[in-house]
């Protein structure tokens, strides 16, 4: 019975150690490839009779180190996020803000659920004098850019498809 016992205990500290090898971060300090996510769903939002008018297909999301991470929009008119991701929670938060007039606050937070894929909410919010843009909410969802296709792909793909990618 001992020896069943402690065959039983072996197995299941060895299926941990696998699952921890899949999910917790590598010697880079990374529990979520580098490189671009498609966005599900699909993002945009346009008000300010089209002064703020974007759509997100994709985010690129960089390790910075020390537990930072820059967020790119793939919509051109979005500021880059910049935020923390914490690999012992697996989750992570990154906001953008652009100054004038009106003033865009954009927020990307998520649970991490593997390397290649995450779930969680982006935010646009607009104080000033924004006219008819209002603070805006979406649940989203982020999968590895390996499944994209060529046309769904950001314009700047194929300059950048190698330089992003961990391991």
């Amino acid at each position: 019975m001992a020896l069943r016992f402690r065959a039983f205990c072996v197995l299941v500290a060895l299926m941990a150690a696998a699952l921890m090898l899949a999910v917790v971060p590598q010697a880079s300090g990374q529990c979520l490839m580098q490189g671009w996510y498609e966005a599900v769903p699909v993002l945009h939002y346009s008000c300010a009779y089209g002064l703020i008018d974007w759509t997100v297909s994709a985010w690129l999301i960089e390790d910075l180190g020390n537990g930072e991470i820059s967020v790119t929009p793939s919509a051109g008119s979005l500021p880059v996020l910049l935020g923390t991701i914490d690999c012992e929670a697996m989750q992570f938060t990154a906001t953008g803000t652009v100054s004038g007039a009106c003033s865009e606050t954009y927020t990307l937070a998520g649970v991490i659920l593997s390397e290649t894929e995450w779930n969680g909410w982006f935010s646009a919010d607009y104080d000033g004098f924004c006219f008819d843009c209002t603070f805006q909410f979406w649940p989203i969802a982020g999968g590895s850019d390996t499944g994209l296709p060529e046309g769904r792909r950001p314009s700047t793909w194929s300059t950048i498809k190698g330089l992003y990618r961990s391991g």
